[in-house]
Protein backbone atom coordinates (compact mmCIF):
# COMPACT_ATOMS: atom_id res chain seq x y z
CA UNK A 1 0.00 0.00 0.00
CA UNK A 2 1.39 3.40 -0.96
CA UNK A 3 0.69 7.07 -0.27
CA UNK A 4 2.36 9.44 -2.73
CA UNK A 5 3.11 12.63 -0.81
CA UNK A 6 4.69 14.89 -3.42
CA UNK A 7 6.86 14.98 -6.55
CA UNK A 8 9.63 16.98 -4.83
CA UNK A 9 12.83 15.02 -4.11
CA UNK A 10 14.06 17.46 -1.49
CA UNK A 11 16.05 16.14 1.48
CA UNK A 12 15.11 19.02 3.79
CA UNK A 13 11.42 18.44 3.02
CA UNK A 14 11.94 14.72 3.67
CA UNK A 15 13.46 15.57 7.08
CA UNK A 16 10.50 17.79 7.94
CA UNK A 17 8.01 15.08 6.97
CA UNK A 18 9.95 12.51 8.99
CA UNK A 19 9.90 14.74 12.07
CA UNK A 20 6.16 15.31 11.69
CA UNK A 21 5.48 11.58 11.44
CA UNK A 22 7.65 10.80 14.46
CA UNK A 23 6.04 13.44 16.67
CA UNK A 24 2.42 13.23 15.54
CA UNK A 25 2.22 9.42 15.40
CA UNK A 26 4.50 8.92 18.44
CA UNK A 27 6.63 6.53 16.42
CA UNK A 28 10.19 5.25 16.78
CA UNK A 29 12.69 5.03 13.94
CA UNK A 30 13.99 1.53 13.28
CA UNK A 31 16.09 2.18 10.18
CA UNK A 32 17.48 5.28 8.46
CA UNK A 33 19.12 4.22 5.18
CA UNK A 34 20.38 7.02 2.93
CA UNK A 35 21.94 6.63 -0.51
CA UNK A 36 23.00 9.05 -3.22
CA UNK A 37 19.49 9.48 -4.66
CA UNK A 38 17.33 7.31 -2.37
CA UNK A 39 16.27 7.29 1.27
CA UNK A 40 14.40 4.57 3.17
CA UNK A 41 13.38 5.31 6.77
CA UNK A 42 11.31 2.74 8.70
CA UNK A 43 9.06 4.03 11.51
CA UNK A 44 7.43 1.71 14.05
CA UNK A 45 3.87 2.89 14.76
CA UNK A 46 0.97 1.17 16.55
CA UNK A 47 2.26 -2.35 16.07
CA UNK A 48 3.20 -1.85 12.42
CA UNK A 49 5.92 -0.28 10.30
CA UNK A 50 5.63 2.49 7.74
CA UNK A 51 8.47 3.34 5.35
CA UNK A 52 9.15 6.92 4.31
CA UNK A 53 10.86 6.79 0.93
CA UNK A 54 12.54 9.41 -1.26
CA UNK A 55 13.41 8.62 -4.86
CA UNK A 56 15.15 11.05 -7.19
CA UNK A 57 12.75 12.23 -9.96
CA UNK A 58 9.82 10.41 -8.32
CA UNK A 59 9.45 12.39 -5.09
CA UNK A 60 8.53 11.37 -1.55
CA UNK A 61 6.09 8.59 -0.65
CA UNK A 62 4.95 6.33 2.17
CA UNK A 63 5.09 2.56 1.79
CA UNK A 64 3.16 0.21 4.08
CA UNK A 65 3.47 -3.54 3.68
CA UNK A 66 3.64 -5.31 7.03
CA UNK A 67 4.53 -8.95 7.57
CA UNK A 68 2.48 -11.03 8.16
CA UNK A 69 0.01 -9.42 5.78
CA UNK A 70 -2.60 -7.30 7.53
CA UNK A 71 -4.62 -5.16 5.10
CA UNK A 72 -6.65 -3.54 7.89
CA UNK A 73 -3.55 -2.43 9.80
CA UNK A 74 -1.92 -1.15 6.61
CA UNK A 75 -5.02 0.90 5.77
CA UNK A 76 -5.18 2.36 9.29
CA UNK A 77 -1.52 3.39 9.18
CA UNK A 78 -1.90 5.00 5.75
CA UNK A 79 -5.00 6.89 6.93
CA UNK A 80 -3.28 8.13 10.10
CA UNK A 81 -0.20 9.24 8.20
CA UNK A 82 -2.32 10.94 5.54
CA UNK A 83 -4.10 13.05 8.16
CA UNK A 84 -0.91 14.37 9.78
CA UNK A 85 0.81 14.92 6.41
CA UNK A 86 -2.02 16.93 4.86
CA UNK A 87 0.10 20.14 4.68
CA UNK A 88 2.79 18.31 2.70
CA UNK A 89 0.60 16.58 0.12
CA UNK A 90 1.46 17.71 -3.41
CA UNK A 91 4.06 20.17 -2.12
CA UNK A 92 5.63 22.50 -4.67
CA UNK A 93 9.38 22.60 -5.35
CA UNK A 94 11.15 24.64 -2.65
CA UNK A 95 12.43 28.16 -3.39
CA UNK A 96 16.17 28.81 -3.65
CA UNK A 97 18.00 28.28 -0.33
CA UNK A 98 17.36 31.02 2.19
CA UNK A 99 20.04 31.09 4.85
CA UNK A 100 19.28 31.42 8.55
CA UNK A 101 21.87 33.66 10.24
CA UNK A 102 23.06 32.04 13.47
CA UNK A 103 26.01 34.39 14.07
CA UNK A 104 26.05 37.80 12.33
CA UNK A 105 29.11 39.21 10.61
CA UNK A 106 31.02 41.52 12.97
CA UNK A 107 33.38 44.37 12.27
CA UNK A 108 37.09 43.63 12.80
CA UNK A 109 37.17 45.56 16.08
CA UNK A 110 34.09 43.83 17.53
CA UNK A 111 35.42 40.48 16.37
CA UNK A 112 38.95 40.73 17.76
CA UNK A 113 38.85 43.06 20.78
CA UNK A 114 36.63 40.97 23.15
CA UNK A 115 38.70 37.85 22.40
CA UNK A 116 42.00 39.62 23.15
CA UNK A 117 40.56 41.25 26.27
CA UNK A 118 39.64 37.87 27.78
CA UNK A 119 43.20 36.62 27.31
CA UNK A 120 44.97 39.57 28.97
CA UNK A 121 45.70 37.69 32.25
CA UNK A 122 47.21 34.74 30.37
CA UNK A 123 49.21 37.13 28.20
CA UNK A 124 50.63 38.89 31.26
CA UNK A 125 51.67 35.55 32.74
CA UNK A 126 53.46 34.62 29.50
CA UNK A 127 55.28 37.97 29.35
CA UNK A 128 56.33 37.64 33.02
CA UNK A 129 57.73 34.14 32.50
CA UNK A 130 59.66 35.17 29.40
CA UNK A 131 60.99 38.29 31.17
CA UNK A 132 62.22 36.14 34.07
CA UNK A 133 63.90 33.78 31.59
CA UNK A 134 65.96 36.55 29.95
CA UNK A 135 66.65 38.44 33.20
CA UNK A 136 70.45 38.65 33.87
CA UNK A 137 69.89 38.04 37.61
CA UNK A 138 68.22 34.68 37.05
CA UNK A 139 70.00 31.32 37.40
CA UNK A 140 70.54 29.35 34.23
CA UNK A 141 68.38 26.39 35.28
CA UNK A 142 65.51 28.60 36.37
CA UNK A 143 65.84 30.72 33.23
CA UNK A 144 65.52 27.62 31.05
CA UNK A 145 62.44 26.45 32.98
CA UNK A 146 60.93 29.94 32.74
CA UNK A 147 61.52 30.05 28.98
CA UNK A 148 59.85 26.67 28.45
CA UNK A 149 56.91 27.64 30.67
CA UNK A 150 56.57 30.95 28.86
CA UNK A 151 56.48 29.22 25.46
CA UNK A 152 53.84 26.77 26.68
CA UNK A 153 51.67 29.61 27.97
CA UNK A 154 52.15 31.53 24.71
CA UNK A 155 51.03 28.47 22.72
CA UNK A 156 47.96 28.12 24.95
CA UNK A 157 47.25 31.83 24.52
CA UNK A 158 47.46 31.56 20.73
CA UNK A 159 45.14 28.53 20.64
CA UNK A 160 42.56 30.29 22.81
CA UNK A 161 42.65 33.36 20.58
CA UNK A 162 42.14 31.23 17.45
CA UNK A 163 39.25 29.31 19.03
CA UNK A 164 37.69 32.53 20.35
CA UNK A 165 37.83 34.17 16.93
CA UNK A 166 36.33 31.10 15.24
CA UNK A 167 33.42 31.05 17.69
CA UNK A 168 32.62 34.69 16.89
CA UNK A 169 32.90 34.50 13.09
CA UNK A 170 29.73 34.68 11.03
CA UNK A 171 27.68 31.51 10.61
CA UNK A 172 24.59 30.79 8.55
CA UNK A 173 22.82 27.60 7.45
CA UNK A 174 20.03 26.77 5.05
CA UNK A 175 17.22 24.25 5.53
CA UNK A 176 19.28 21.42 4.07
CA UNK A 177 21.95 22.01 6.73
CA UNK A 178 24.49 23.54 4.36
CA UNK A 179 26.72 25.77 6.51
CA UNK A 180 28.73 28.87 5.61
CA UNK A 181 31.34 29.94 8.19
CA UNK A 182 33.06 33.31 7.70
CA UNK A 183 31.88 33.31 4.09
CA UNK A 184 33.35 29.85 3.37
CA UNK A 185 31.11 26.89 2.48
CA UNK A 186 31.77 23.95 4.81
CA UNK A 187 31.55 20.34 3.71
CA UNK A 188 29.03 19.09 6.27
CA UNK A 189 26.39 16.66 4.94
CA UNK A 190 22.91 15.72 6.18
CA UNK A 191 22.12 17.16 9.64
CA UNK A 192 21.12 14.43 12.09
CA UNK A 193 20.13 16.42 15.19
CA UNK A 194 20.75 19.57 17.23
CA UNK A 195 22.45 18.94 20.59
CA UNK A 196 22.94 21.11 23.68
CA UNK A 197 25.79 19.94 25.92
CA UNK A 198 26.76 21.36 29.30
CA UNK A 199 30.42 22.26 29.84
CA UNK A 200 31.10 22.24 33.60
CA UNK A 201 34.72 23.23 33.02
CA UNK A 202 33.47 26.62 31.81
CA UNK A 203 31.20 27.43 34.73
CA UNK A 204 28.02 25.83 33.41
CA UNK A 205 28.45 27.01 29.86
CA UNK A 206 25.96 25.50 27.39
CA UNK A 207 27.24 24.72 23.90
CA UNK A 208 24.89 24.09 20.99
CA UNK A 209 25.96 21.91 18.04
CA UNK A 210 24.50 20.74 14.76
CA UNK A 211 25.46 17.08 14.45
CA UNK A 212 25.97 15.93 10.85
CA UNK A 213 26.68 12.50 9.45
CA UNK A 214 30.31 13.56 8.91
CA UNK A 215 30.99 15.79 11.91
CA UNK A 216 29.49 18.46 14.14
CA UNK A 217 29.39 22.24 13.97
CA UNK A 218 29.47 24.54 16.99
CA UNK A 219 26.62 27.04 16.80
CA UNK A 220 26.72 28.96 20.08
CA UNK A 221 28.07 29.11 23.63
CA UNK A 222 25.81 30.60 26.32
CA UNK A 223 25.09 30.53 30.05
CA UNK A 224 21.29 30.54 29.83
CA UNK A 225 19.90 27.00 29.65
CA UNK A 226 16.31 28.05 28.96
CA UNK A 227 17.33 30.39 26.14
CA UNK A 228 19.55 27.69 24.65
CA UNK A 229 16.77 25.10 24.67
CA UNK A 230 14.38 27.47 22.90
CA UNK A 231 17.02 28.40 20.30
CA UNK A 232 17.98 24.74 19.77
CA UNK A 233 14.37 23.67 19.31
CA UNK A 234 13.74 26.48 16.79
CA UNK A 235 16.90 25.57 14.86
CA UNK A 236 15.96 21.86 14.85
CA UNK A 237 12.50 22.62 13.44
CA UNK A 238 14.12 24.79 10.76
CA UNK A 239 16.47 21.94 9.77
CA UNK A 240 13.76 19.28 10.03
CA UNK A 241 15.54 17.32 12.78
CA UNK A 242 15.13 16.82 16.54
CA UNK A 243 16.82 18.78 19.34
CA UNK A 244 18.40 16.97 22.29
CA UNK A 245 19.95 17.91 25.62
CA UNK A 246 23.09 15.87 26.33
CA UNK A 247 24.43 15.04 29.79
CA UNK A 248 26.85 12.42 31.07
CA UNK A 249 24.38 11.05 33.61
CA UNK A 250 21.26 10.85 31.41
CA UNK A 251 22.63 10.76 27.87
CA UNK A 252 20.45 12.33 25.15
CA UNK A 253 17.05 13.74 26.16
CA UNK A 254 14.67 15.22 23.62
CA UNK A 255 14.08 18.96 24.01
CA UNK A 256 10.39 19.75 24.31
CA UNK A 257 8.65 22.60 22.51
CA UNK A 258 8.73 25.90 24.46
CA UNK A 259 5.59 26.52 26.50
Amino acid sequence: MELHICDVSDWALFNAIALTLEQELNGKWLTKADGLDQRYWDLAVDGGVITLHLEHYLGIMLLVENEPANAQLDAQLIASAGRVLEPYLHAEPPPPPAYKVLRPKLSLLRLVFPVLLRQVPLGLIAVLLLFMAVSPQGQQGKAWAGAVSGCVVMALLASRIVVGLYRRTSLKVDRSGSAVVAGVQRGYRTPQRVVISCDFARVLSFRTFIVYENGKLLVACHHDGVQDREAAYTLAVYLGVTAFHESRSQGLRKVKAPA
